[in-house]
């Protein structure tokens, strides 16, 4: 069985190798961390990159060590790893961390609907205010500025989950979600519900001319000539 999103639900556990005077320490973390622990060490970053408080990396090497191990708190930090291994920790838990958020299986598709002639006045005033809806989220996204709320509040409002219930969860977990709720609203419109049906069969077929793809061998499945059959 292929389960596509499989990487959101392990922890992606990795070894932290720093060397303090001299003697090889090891940190084992989890890179899958919780949505409370990943945003408060992007937001200690985000603090160090207005004001250079040096104090806002130590709190985030803090956060991230006290997530591993219980027993490190502050005062083991600031006694234990100068400035030099704290950025060290930082860089490779936010790269690794960057690494699986950047997978494909969370990524939205980029699926162009084919727009439909506007014949009545209703049409070209709808069609006129989606294209104006879609060049302001356009220039609103190069904005290098981000609203961690957002995200929060939507599964919140789809789900049911409290705010501290998505705290909770593995920053994958909830980025699949994110994923998930965006695209089942985009699919209520039936244009982009029929092009997001052939994205994903025209991706299934590149699986299939690759041999990548995994074929049911149940007597409900489809079988290899089926499919074969079906995309001509």
């Amino acid at each position: 069985m292929k389960i596509k999103d499989k990487a959101a639900f392990l922890p992606h556990k990795q070894t932290l190798i720093i060397d303090i005077y001299g003697m090889k320490e090891k940190f084992s973390i989890s890179l899958n961390l919780n949505v409370d622990i990943y945003y408060s060490v992007l937001c200690y970053l985000s603090d160090f990159e207005e004001t250079k408080n040096i104090n806002d990396i130590t709190e985030a090497v803090t956060t991230i060590l006290h997530y591993a191990n219980r027993k490190i708190d502050k005062k083991y930090v600031v006694n234990r790893l100068d400035l030099e291994n704290q950025m060290e920790i930082i860089t490779q838990t936010i790269s690794g961390i960057n690494r699986l958020l950047s997978a494909d299986y969370l990524q939205i598709p980029n699926i162009q609907v084919q727009e439909k002639s506007a014949t009545s006045k209703y049409e070209k005033e709808r069609a006129e205010k989606k294209n104006k809806i879609k060049s302001a989220n356009s220039l609103l996204a190069k904005k290098q500025e981000v609203s961690l709320i957002e995200d929060i509040t939507l599964v919140m409002m789809k789900t049911g989950n409290t705010y501290k219930d998505i705290m909770n969860m593995p920053i994958l977990i909830f980025k699949n979600l994110v994923k998930q709720i965006v695209i089942n609203e985009m699919r209520t419109d039936e244009d982009y519900n029929l092009a997001y049906l052939q994205y994903e069969l025209n991706e299934y077929r590149k699986e299939l001319n690759s041999g990548e793809a995994v074929i049911s061998t149940s007597p409900k499945g489809a079988n290899l000539k089926e499919l074969k059959q079906f995309f001509g």
